[in-house]
């Protein structure tokens, strides 16, 4: 997958650049990375939409219908510690749920945790 086109999380740059496919979806802190139990990193969360990218971005960041279950953990990075965020996808035929479990397998054994949105990991033991 390619994760080399990075965009505002916004509304407006959601709605431009964002399809409305299946697909997975990763977010980061624009600026500097953060301490992980092994190493750092700049991803915050890695999510993935069954459906539609477009829709489930603008749900995570509360223009969408509907709740996005990481809201209450996105928005105050956003609105409190005033971070900019940004967001890149991949298109994904199906299934959708392999490939974001493969993300998150791939982040927890190189840091041996979570991303820190994200809460829980896919693994108990990743690294092994």
């Amino acid at each position: 997958m390619d994760w080399s086109n990075w965009y505002p999380l916004d509304g407006d740059s959601v709605r431009s650049f964002c399809p409305q496919t299946p697909g997975v979806y990763k977010i980061r802190q624009k600026e500097g990375v953060f301490g992980r139990l092994v190493g750092s990193s700049d991803v915050l969360y890695i999510g993935r939409s069954d459906k539609d990218l477009q829709t489930e971005l603008l749900r995570l960041i509360r223009i969408g219908p509907g709740d996005h279950s990481a809201s209450y953990r996105i928005l105050p990075i956003i609105l409190k510690l005033r971070r900019n965020l940004e967001f890149s996808f991949s298109k994904v035929n199906a299934p959708t749920k392999e490939a974001e479990d493969q993300l998150l397998l791939e982040y927890e054994r190189e840091h041996f945790e979570p991303p820190p949105v994200n809460g829980q990991g896919t693994s108990k033991y990743p690294w092994v």
